[in-house]
């Protein structure tokens, strides 16, 4: 389920807000607070203005059925992003985790986060002579996640290096 926030805008600001809105919708990929989506072809809306007690009330309500193999209990949202995409936003987390880990910093949450969901893209979209490094590094991706929340630098440390030997044997292999 997503947020609401409620916030004040300039009437440019929420033009721009809109326009960029609009633009993710006409590139069929949205991005929100909780994750990405693939937007379909047909979309359900409802657009409705209204003045009540000197007041202008716009609401805008759009959706879509999210597809199957998503649905369910917890189930994160799709991210729908090329395998160039997803390499390239792996590879600004690994960025951040190397500048961060080694001088004895814990990473921020949404990096970890975010490292979790590329890597689990990549595994979506990886070949199938890759599943099975792709396993192995989704293993180490998790006890990285795991030593991160819970403050263990020297794993850390021990599964980004061990991290950066897989994706170089990767390379090595597969390119």
């Amino acid at each position: 389920m997503g947020k609401k926030d409620k916030k004040s805008f300039g009437r440019q600001e929420l033009a721009d807000w809109l326009a960029n809105l609009s633009r993710q919708v006409a590139s069929g990929r949205v991005e929100g607070e909780t994750g990405a989506w693939a937007v379909p072809e047909q979309v359900e809306a409802a657009i409705h203005f209204k003045e009540e007690d000197g007041e202008v009330t716009a609401k805008l309500k759009f959706s879509w059925p999210v597809p199957k193999a998503a649905a369910g209990a917890g189930a994160p949202p799709p991210i729908q992003l090329s395998l160039k995409e997803v390499k390239t936003r792996l590879a600004a987390c690994f960025k951040e985790l190397r500048q961060a880990i080694p001088v004895g910093r814990i990473p921020e949450p949404q990096v970890v986060k975010e490292l979790v969901e590329y890597s689990r893209a990549f595994g979506t979209l990886a070949k199938p002579e890759w599943q099975k490094g792709m396993a192995d590094f989704l293993d180490h991706v998790n006890k990285l996640k795991t030593a991160a929340a819970d403050g263990q630098m020297e794993v850390m440390q021990q599964e980004l290096e061990i991290l950066a030997d897989r994706m170089n044997l990767c390379h090595r292999e597969f390119k």
